[in-house]
């Protein structure tokens, strides 16, 4: 056998033996990925391409080419990629040598919908691909065969609905998808049992499937921002929910299953239509945060003082002429927003409101003698006319 045919076995058995064990390189726990050097030169990481585990690059008015990709998918021990405003339109196929890549964000690009070649990164547990334009909807299905996605960023794309196959995503808990164009959202994101957080302010739903309450593992779901009047009533099977955004909706009513939310700490129905309170307040006992300001109420009724752990109470901007005489019932009370009511007496009771710390009253037909009281009481820098 020849020399030179020797070389080359020689050099072909050392690229192999490198590439095979670069590939095989042992996936670091999130902590010891952190604690990685973040290399923000694509120059600097090939000068010391077997420790390069991270790689961020900020794109913005570069042209990023193929080459330029290709070049980065010979950075086979990544194990986060982050790249920036790239104007990128698709990824190369040789990012499949990337099998060790658990996070990748390729956020602010020029995306139209989800490169085929993400569904060959196994080992990703978050994908960020937020501001681009993605309006493919049925190119998520590649996500499907992604078992270890934990965190998926959509937000700022044009999708106008998801595919069935994101309910494949079993250990996926927390999604967003804020400003999209979404008219409607698949049953199937009720087969995800890991979800914790289900975000999707700003689209344009008018309904929410009934198959949502069996997503029971969610603690904060975000509606804000659309379309929607009412909620079906499975939702009260979501018992560790604990943060439920409805801002800027159409709603006249509560919901009724807010009662079987025994585990809610906040609850924001600003900006609705909203005209009075159930006849008994039965809600969680754990509620902290309630924010109902720019409706139409009329009337706080006494049942107020059932939510005991209620540390700001909003009202602003709605149609309140008196408050109820026990609501100084409220022990954990700090913020109490009143303001651009129709409200001209105060009760005595409200100074039994030891840990108030912010009173908004202007914009009501208050005497100025009782709104001297209260100032005295609570202190001019608690009191806001």
């Amino acid at each position: 056998m020849s020399f030179r045919k020797l070389s080359f076995l020689f050099l072909f058995s050392i690229l192999v033996f490198f590439g095979t064990n670069m590939a095989n390189a042992q996936l670091l726990s999130k902590k010891e990925l952190e604690n990685k050097p973040r290399y923000v030169s694509l120059e600097n990481a090939h000068d010391n391409i077997k420790d390069v585990y991270r790689l961020s690059l900020e794109l913005y008015n570069k042209t990023v080419t193929e080459e330029t990709l290709d070049s980065i998918a010979q950075l086979t021990n990544l194990q986060e990629l982050r790249l920036h405003g790239g104007e990128i339109q698709e990824l190369p196929s040789s990012f499949a040598k990337l099998n060790n890549l658990q996070i990748l964000d390729l956020s602010d690009n020029l995306l139209e919908e989800v490169p085929k070649v993400v569904a060959k990164l196994k080992q990703l547990y978050f994908l960020d691909i937020n501001s681009n334009m993605i309006h493919k909807h049925e190119s998520l299905n590649v996500l499907s065969n992604l078992d270890k996605l934990k965190e998926l960023y959509l937000w700022n794309n044009r999708l106008s609905q998801l595919p069935k196959s994101i309910g494949k995503l079993k250990a996926l808990e927390k999604i967003y998808l804020w400003h999209n164009d979404l008219q409607s959202i698949p049953p199937t994101l009720g087969n995800l049992e890991a979800l914790r957080g289900l975000y999707l302010w700003g689209n344009e739903l008018k309904d929410i499937p009934k198959n949502l309450g069996l997503a029971t593992q969610l603690e904060i779901l975000d509606l804000g921002d659309n379309q929607l009047s009412s909620l079906p009533d499975e939702l009260a099977q979501l018992k560790n929910l604990k943060i439920l955004c409805l801002k800027k909706n159409n709603f006249e009513t509560f919901p009724d299953f807010l009662t079987g939310l025994s585990r809610l700490q906040m609850l924001d129905l600003r900006e609705n239509k909203v005209k009075q309170f159930p006849n008994a307040i039965n809600w969680s006992q754990e509620l902290e945060d309630l924010y109902l300001s720019d409706n139409q109420i009329q009337k706080i009724p006494s049942s107020i003082q059932n939510l005991t752990r209620l540390r700001i109470l909003d009202l602003q901007s709605n149609n309140i002429n008196n408050l109820p005489a026990n609501i100084g019932s409220l022990p954990n009370l700090h913020d109490l927003y009143l303001g651009n009511n129709q409200i001209s007496e105060v009760p005595p009771g409200i100074t039994e409101l030891k840990k108030l710390k912010f009173l908004s009253l202007f914009s009501n037909p208050i005497k100025k003698s009782d709104l001297r009281k209260l100032k005295k009481s609570f202190g001019k820098n608690v009191v806001k006319i």
